[in-house]
């Protein structure tokens, strides 16, 4: 049995691959590994089949398929399936309900469907990002305008207010620190607009505009709940 495993952070592409590995070496029994494909940028997904082979094999056994993290932040749901396997392989011939389900069903789980993206998100700068490794923000942004940029070094990409007359934000009056609308009447103030940090690129002193990053969001694969969007 593996103990101690790293539920109290979130895992690398190297943390998880060895992770999984080192499950499928503790428990040859219940768990295939399986190479089902390759990110973007090269990076291998994996795919846990776990039932108990002796049983039959997964192919005549009824199926249970879970994934996680999608999108590129949703890095937690990587621990909620590897909690599930290790959880299943741990409490077989301990636990009555997981050795029958072992028993009479196949588990298909990959715990990381975006690599790319979760190992994007744990690197510094940091920003919002769900989607995968393609197009992004500073290094794959095409056309003139605000490229997205860590322009103060801090390590994060947010957001930055310009003084412009013309703008929808103004400070509120109890916390510099935030920006509230602009009433659509409201005149003789001192008003912002808000664009992400960043720096221009082939600007000609006019407006600019944001080209946003065309990121690969993976969910749009298939609608939700598996019905069509409409529903």
């Amino acid at each position: 049995m593996i103990r101690n495993l790293p539920f109290d952070r979130y895992l690398t592409y190297t943390q998880l691959t060895d992770l999984v590995h080192d499950l499928a070496e503790a428990y040859p029994a219940y768990l295939r590994l399986h190479a089902i494909g390759a990110s973007h940028r090269g990076r291998t997904v994996w795919l846990l089949e776990i039932s108990n082979w002796a049983t039959g094999d997964g192919s005549a056994k009824p199926g249970y398929y879970i994934d996680a993290n999608i999108h590129a932040e949703e890095i937690c749901g990587t621990s909620v399936a590897v909690y599930t396997a290790w959880t299943l392989l741990s409490e077989y011939g301990r636990d009555p309900l997981v050795t029958r389900l072992l028993d009479e069903q196949v588990f298909y789980i990959v715990p990381r469907v975006n690599p790319d993206g979760a190992e994007i998100v744990q690197t510094l700068p940091f920003y919002e990002w769900i989607g995968n490794g393609r197009y992004l923000p500073g290094e794959e942004q095409f056309g003139a305008g605000l490229h997205y940029a860590d322009v103060n070094g801090d390590g994060l990409i947010v957001d930055m207010r310009i003084r412009d007359d013309a703008g929808e934000w103004k400070v509120s009056e109890q916390d510099p620190r935030l920006m509230l609308p602009r009433d659509p009447d409201e005149t003789g103030g001192v008003y912002y607009r808000i664009v992400p940090e960043g720096t221009l690129v082939d600007w000609d002193g006019g407006d600019f505009v944001v080209p946003r990053p065309q990121d690969g969001n993976l969910n749009r694969n298939y609608p939700s709940n598996w019905v069509p969007e409409s529903q």
